[in-house]
């Protein structure tokens, strides 16, 4: 099911910058609305279109959009692109539309939130597969209750406030844009690092051995990809563009033995997250993409303990608590 929250944190995303702290969301007006149906259905695809506009959203729809002269195909293609939801409207008439369905497939293969509008609720059941799993509204009252929500969650004071509820205090293009990364958020620490890698040879042992020697007095806790992990090892053939190779493994942890104030151990689980913990005060979360994307293209959140409800800080602390009692010591 795709919730509103959902649908505004994937907009936010695609008008992120790559380095930023969080002040402003983005203005109601941007955000657009793909309405595919049948010319079978155009009165209810034109009362949808108005309901978007009224919610000071941008409709779109193709007989509004395409002039004389223009490619439709081309013209649609483009149009999708620029949708951050597509609202196929589902009606006897439509399930047997090559072109909605063609709009619905450009649209599910970019990744686009797709979210149908039936003009009958008893048209649930004659709904593919892939499309009945998702959030559906059964009628203009529920599309019209949707756009509410998320009105109010892209509005600039609503959308802010969710995300200061969340912690979200900055976001960064990628681990690579961050110089010295462990470094960069360690050297904040009082009493506590707990930090979760792929492995830690890609920070380096030198910034590894100045951050353990410099903070004598916290207590570094480091969870490690187990290197003979069968994860690891399909990583590797998926095409990773990094490997963990057993001397560079060797030389970090080594360096981790060497302190009395650092703690190591393996996990085998494959590292869904990359994630640092500081204290008792912000957590930096990074997801780890299989295959060749790595941590040049993943974007850096950080997140401070403001002990909201809905705060993410202590989501993010019962995962780590959670993988650490499950690991292993280190041989």
């Amino acid at each position: 099911m795709v919730s509103s929250t959902r649908i505004a944190s994937t907009y936010a995303a695609s008008k992120a910058g790559s380095s930023a702290s969080l002040k402003n969301g983005p203005g109601r007006g941007e955000m657009r609305f793909f309405i595919s149906y049948s010319h079978a259905d155009m009165n209810i695809a034109e009362s949808a279109y108005k309901l978007i506009e009224r919610c000071g959203f941008k409709a779109v729809r193709d007989e509004k959009e395409i002039s004389g002269g223009q490619i439709v195909e081309d013209r649609v293609k483009q149009l999708l692109s620029q949708s951050q939801v597509v609202i196929p409207v589902i009606s006897p008439a439509s399930l047997k539309s090559s072109w909605v369905f063609y709009e619905i497939g450009r649209a599910d293969a970019a990744g686009t939130t797709i979210v149908p509008l039936l003009t009958h609720p008893a048209l649930l059941q004659d709904l593919p597969d892939f499309l009945r799993k998702r959030k559906v509204f059964k009628s203009i009252a529920e599309l019209r209750k949707y756009l509410k929500d998320v009105r109010d969650l892209t509005s600039s004071d609503g959308y802010v406030n969710s995300l200061r509820m969340s912690g979200l205090e900055a976001v960064y293009k990628s681990r690579a844009s961050i110089p010295d990364y462990f470094w960069h958020f360690a050297k904040d620490a009082n009493f506590s690092v707990r930090a979760m890698f792929v492995s830690g040879m890609f920070l380096g042992a030198v910034t590894l051995e100045n951050a353990f020697r410099t903070k004598g007095n916290v207590a570094f806790r480091m969870l490690l990809f187990n290197p003979k992990d069968v994860d690891l090892r399909n990583r590797d053939l998926e095409g990773a563009n990094y490997r963990i190779e057993p001397d560079e493994w060797s030389l970090a942890t080594s360096k981790a033995r060497e302190f009395e104030n650092v703690t190591v151990r393996l996990y085998d689980e494959y590292p869904f997250w990359h994630l640092m913990i500081v204290d008792d005060r912000f957590c930096v979360v990074s997801h780890n993409p299989i295959g060749k994307l790595g941590y040049r293209s993943s974007p850096v959140y950080v997140f401070s303990n403001n002990q909201l409800e809905g705060n993410l800080f202590d989501v993010f602390c019962q995962y780590y608590e959670i993988i650490w009692r499950d690991s292993s010591p280190i041989s």
